[in-house]
């Protein structure tokens, strides 16, 4: 490679590493990554985290060796402004032979970056789908949670006695409404809220 090359080649690196690491920064904070880290998932849901959890932990650890490799690459370069025809090899090496350390084999540098830029994206959209389903949930039940609660008000506005059947009825409406609430978000990817109890709250 000439010097050209070679530092078009790092300026290329550099900036999939910048995109990277925007990407992981949106699945760390992104509403399905926290709903699936910190819901008692089933089902559909559940199966889908056993698969995509191994893959959001191997993001960081690739992401390291990456930065690690691209450092390396950019010490050698910065180390000689005007590169002869050896250090020039040795550059070329780095950034065109595989040496990077990936899931006990190696690979390129280049290859390191495609593979981890792809790999995000794929969680990403993984995890935009789980979000979504879970707003189509909540969403489902939310006119059902409006009317409880709009019958609630009116039956304190009424004064109902807590024993008074209309009063008991609501206070079983509420815990039937949690129940299917808990049941559909906890499985979002699956069935979703059952659509008959739904129709009798």
């Amino acid at each position: 490679m000439t010097r050209d090359q070679v530092d078009a080649a790092l300026a290329a690196l550099e900036a999939g590493h910048a995109r990277i690491a925007t990407v992981l920064y949106s699945v760390d904070t992104h509403p399905g990554h926290v709903y699936l880290r910190d819901t008692a998932v089933q089902g559909r849901t559940q199966e889908l985290w056993r698969d995509t959890a191994p893959r959001v932990d191997a993001l960081w650890p690739s992401f390291a060796a990456l930065r690690d490799a691209i450092d390396q690459v950019a010490a050698l370069r910065a180390a000689h402004p005007r590169p002869d025809r050896t250090e020039l090899g040795e550059l070329t090496r780095l950034l065109r032979e595989a040496w990077v350390e990936e899931d006990g084999g190696k690979v390129t540098v280049t290859a390191l970056s495609d593979r981890l830029e792809l790999a995000c994206r794929d969680v990403l959209a993984t995890l935009t789908t789980v979000a979504a389903a879970v707003s189509a949930t909540a969403t489902g039940l939310a006119d059902v949670a409006a009317a409880v609660a709009a019958a609630v008000v009116d039956a304190n506005a009424l004064a109902v006695p807590e024993d008074h059947p209309v009063a008991v009825r609501l206070s079983r409406l509420g815990r039937d409404l949690t129940e299917v609430r808990d049941e559909a978000l906890a499985d979002p990817l699956g069935a979703g809220p059952d659509a008959q109890r739904l129709r009798h709250l």
